[in-house]
């Protein structure tokens, strides 16, 4: 019996019973860092991530192992006290729907400036939430005026970060879309240029991986916790075909700020660059 907790304790006491029932093996998914969530329920941060350590060692204590997504969470685990064996198995992704061209019909609705205009398009992509940081993002925008921020997403934030984005004077070139579904993600993802993002509170980043299949570099916000999963704080990485003259095939081709990606010629390879575009 496989359980992926999310947010309500009765789905797992309810998977538990039925593994039990049926003398199954129960597997729980571990995919979210609730220390990071503690806002929600409790006005003490340091209380609130010793609850979440207490809950998460109580759920554990009943499994028969733990899928952790990436080191990062395992270590999490082994943190907190979780003596059940944990196996790290990432989340799977279909990377080729998000091999899609541009839309300029959309571009063009959602009020985004033209190409030749040479303005850099930010995609933010997720849940507005505090743990998100997004307000961070909104407040970079005073320094970066030839940029125009596309926040794809809605959440419990996101009327104070219209708010705040009027406030700073960047109204305009900051854009909401709200949610979209599921099925069009892909062509939001083919409108930006950079995929920027100020959270420290992914197990594993999905949307980084998302944003990298749909061929956009990644700015991300170093994850100073010690617990990085998604990548490293300190390189940008930038999907591509690898191919005959592709840059990572040879070294005296290759320029020094870049690393070598290890794929064959015919093959998607993610060559990565050690990068200074991290938001400290």
């Amino acid at each position: 019996m496989l359980s992926t907790l999310s947010a309500s304790s009765a789905l797992f006491a309810l998977a538990r019973r039925i593994a039990h029932a049926a003398g199954a093996p129960l597997i729980h998914t571990y995919h979210t860092v609730y220390e990071d969530y503690t806002h929600y329920f409790s006005p003490s941060r340091s209380m609130g991530r010793k609850m979440a350590a207490l809950f998460t060692r109580m759920i554990c204590a009943d499994c028969d192992a733990v899928i952790a997504p990436t080191p990062k969470i395992s270590r999490l685990l082994v943190g907190y006290g979780v003596h059940c064996p944990v196996r790290i198995i990432p989340t799977g992704l279909d990377l080729q729907r998000f091999a899609v061209p541009q839309d300029d019909a959309l571009r063009s609705r959602l009020g985004l400036p033209p190409k030749e205009a040479n303005k850099t398009v930010l995609l933010s992509l997720g849940r507005l939430a505090k743990e998100k940081n997004t307000t961070e993002l909104v407040d970079s925008m005073q320094n970066l005026p030839n940029a125009v921020l596309l926040i794809v997403g809605d959440g419990p934030e996101c009327a104070a970060l219209e708010q705040q984005a009027q406030s700073l004077g960047v109204a305009d070139r900051v854009i909401f879309v709200g949610a979209v579904p599921p099925a069009e993600v892909p062509r939001y993802y083919a409108l930006g240029d950079v995929f920027v993002s100020a959270s420290t509170s992914e197990a594993q980043g999905l949307t980084y991986i998302e944003a990298m299949a749909a061929g956009l570099p990644l700015l991300c916000h170093a994850d100073l916790s010690g617990r990085a999963g998604a990548g490293r704080g300190d390189r940008l990485g930038l999907p591509h075909a690898c191919r005959a003259g592709c840059p990572c095939r040879s070294p005296a081709q290759r320029p020094p700020n870049w690393l070598p990606c290890s794929k064959t010629p015919a093959a998607p390879c993610s060559l990565t660059r050690r990068s200074s575009l991290v938001l400290a």
